[in-house]
C-alpha cells in the first residue's frame, strides 16, 4: 500500500458503493482503478484484489462476467431493482446493506451504539454521504428494525432468504412460534415486509397456495434452500401485495374483510394525520366545524380495533356501525378485566 492509499476496508466499501450507484453498468478493474486514482494513489493490483474479494464474499451482490478478453464486475441483475439510493427511502435496503458491510468495518459490534459509531467513523474517513444516510436511517428506524434482530440475525440465513425470494425457490425453515414451540415448515417465500415494528417474510405453503402466512425473521432458527423452484401466479402475488398494503390486517388471526372506515378527530390532530401516514389509503379532510375526518380502506380486524382504542380519548367512529360494535366490545372487555 502506498503512503496515500486508503486502508483496504475503506477502499472495498467505496468500490461497493460505486457499483451500487452505477448498478446498471459493468466495470473492469482498470475502470475502477482509474476512478479511484482521481482522489488517491492506488495500485491496480490492490484494486484487482478488492474486486475479487467483493465478488467472492457471499451476499455483496457483486458478480463477474467475461466478454472477449475483458473481465467485468457488476451488481447482480436480479438485485438491481432492490437497490435504491438514497438509502433513506428504503428501510429494508438499509438492513441488508448494513449486514453485508458489517463484516468489513464492524464484525465485533454487539450493540447498535457500537455499530453507528463505526459507521460514523468510517463515513468521516472515506467522505461518503451514503453512510450518513444509512446512519440516519438506522437512527430513525431503530424501533422498526430492532436492535436484537439486527445484530443477531445470521447473514447466511438472510442471504438464503433473499436469494430464495428473488429466484422463487422453496425453503425449509425451523421456526420458533410465539408459544416457544419449535416447528418445521416448507414454504414458498414471497416478500419481505415490516409490521408492528418487526421484520417479517410473507410466504405460502406449496400444498396450500390459497392462504398467506407470515414469519418473523428473528424467530427463524434455521433456513435451508430446497433445490426446487415454485411458480407464483399473478393472482397469488396480487393477494400478498393487497394484504401487505392493507397494513392494519397483516397480523390478524383471520383475514378480515376490507372495509371503508371513517373516523373523526379534533382539528389539531389533523396536523398529525397529515404529517404521518398511518395507512396508504388514508385521506384527511377538515370539516367546517374544525374537526378532522380521516378515511381508510382497511381490513376491519383486531389490529384496527386496537389502533382506534389507542386514541380512545379523542376519536369518534363515524362509520361503519359494525366497527363501533367491535370497539365497544373490546372496551367493555378491558373495563371488565380492570375493575
Amino acid at each position: 500500500m502506498t503512503e496515500t492509499e486508503k486502508p483496504k476496508v475503506e477502499r472495498i466499501i467505496l468500490i461497493l458503493l460505486h457499483l451500487i450507484r452505477n448498478r446498471h453498468r459493468r466495470f473492469t478493474a482498470a475502470d475502477i482503478h482509474a476512478w479511484l486514482n482521481r482522489d488517491e494513489s492506488v495500485s491496480l493490483r490492490n484494486v484487482q484484489r478488492d474486486l475479487k474479494k467483493l465478488a467472492e464474499t457471499r451476499g455483496t451482490c457483486v458478480t463477474t462476467a467475461t466478454s472477449g478478453r475483458k473481465f467485468f464486475y457488476f451488481i447482480e441483475p436480479d438485485m438491481r431493482g432492490n437497490l435504491e439510493v438514497p438509502i433513506g427511502k428504503n428501510s429494508l435496503l438499509a438492513l441488508f446493506l448494513l449486514k453485508r458491510l458489517q463484516q468489513f468495518f464492524a464484525p465485533g459490534a454487539k450493540t447498535l451504539t457500537e455499530l453507528t459509531d463505526a459507521l460514523q467513523d468510517l463515513g468521516n474517513k472515506i467522505g461518503d454521504t451514503l453512510f450518513e444516510d444509512l446512519d440516519q436511517k438506522l437512527e430513525d428506524d431503530v424501533h422498526i428494525i430492532g436492535q436484537h434482530s439486527l445484530l443477531a440475525m445470521d447473514n447466511d440465513l438472510l442471504d438464503i432468504l433473499i436469494s430464495s425470494v428473488i429466484n422463487r425457490k422453496i425453503v425449509d425453515i425451523v421456526y420458533r412460534r410465539i408459544d416457544d414451540r419449535i416447528v418445521e415448515y416448507r414454504i414458498c417465500p414471497v416478500k419481505f415486509f415490516m409490521a408492528s415494528n418487526d421484520l417479517y417474510i410473507a410466504g405460502i405453503f406449496p400444498e396450500s397456495a390459497s392462504k398467506v402466512y407470515y414469519f418473523k425473521l428473528c424467530r427463524l432458527t434455521k433456513v435451508t434452500a430446497a433445490d426446487k423452484i415454485f411458480k407464483l401466479t399473478r393472482k397469488q402475488l396480487n393477494k400478498v401485495n393487497n394484504i401487505l398494503h392493507s397494513s392494519f390486517g397483516i397480523l390478524d388471526k383471520e383475514n378480515p374483510a376490507v372495509t371503508k372506515v371513517t373516523l373523526q378527530f379534533p382539528g389539531w390532530f389533523g396536523t398529525i394525520l397529515n404529517e404521518k401516514r398511518f395507512h396508504a389509503s388514508q385521506v384527511v379532510k377538515i370539516k367546517k366545524d374544525g374537526n378532522a375526518l380521516c378515511t381508510f380502506t382497511v381490513p376491519m380486524g383486531e389490529e384496527l380495533v386496537r389502533w382506534i382504542l389507542s386514541w380512545a380519548d379523542i376519536v369518534k367512529i363515524v362509520s361503519p356501525v359494525s366497527l363501533k360494535k367491535k370497539v365497544n366490545e373490546a372496551a367493555k372487555e378491558f373495563l371488565k378485566r380492570n375493575k
